[in-house]
């Protein structure tokens, strides 16, 4: 993610925008990383309260220190913890009304952001509250391969349940002959 500046911008663009239309917000940044998404809703005035949540040691240690340079400080609590974990009242102390999550691979459904997004929906956010990403648009190309067929599997409860595929329609375009 941290790459991809059109990604980031499009983030900041839609994190930034719900916390200045909604007012006073209290933001859950979901697999927070880098922390860099905190990053973008810390510099709205009208936000009220951040929690940066990451389950990997690794990711927290790094998120911690970024958010210290960065925030000099502005109050973000980072809770080490995975978000289907977490008790509304124990862990935060009320449901946000903002959750985001860059828990994305370039498959899309790699990392679990269904799952997690279902269970944030139901159990952390606000009655109501938004979720930044609320779509996900997919570009599909044909192409075998072995390795990604055994590793990627997308096909679960979750997917069956909440992913519906009458309206798509794939076509591959048109190729010209080399000449």
């Amino acid at each position: 993610m941290l790459n991809d500046s059109k990604r980031n911008l499009a983030f900041k663009k839609a994190i930034q925008y719900w916390i200045r239309k909604e007012g006073k917000v209290e933001v859950m940044d979901i697999g927070s990383g880098t922390g860099l998404l905190s990053l973008y809703a810390a510099n709205v005035a009208s936000v009220k309260n951040i929690y940066a949540v990451e389950y990997s040691s690794t990711m927290s240690e790094v998120c911690e220190k970024v958010l210290k340079e960065n925030l000099r400080g502005k109050l973000v609590q980072l809770i080490r913890k995975h978000s289907m974990d977490l008790v509304v009242g124990e862990d935060i102390k009320s449901k946000p009304s903002l959750i985001i999550s860059e828990t994305l691979d370039s498959g899309v459904f790699g990392e679990g952001i269904l799952d997690t997004l279902i269970h944030a929906k139901q159990e952390l956010l606000d009655v109501n509250g938004k979720i930044v990403p609320w779509k996900v648009v997919v570009h599909v190309a044909g192409f075998k391969s072995k390795s990604v067929a055994t590793s990627q599997i997308l096909v679960g409860e979750t997917f069956k349940e909440y992913i519906f595929l009458s309206l798509i329609h794939i076509s591959e375009p048109t190729r010209q002959a080399e000449i």
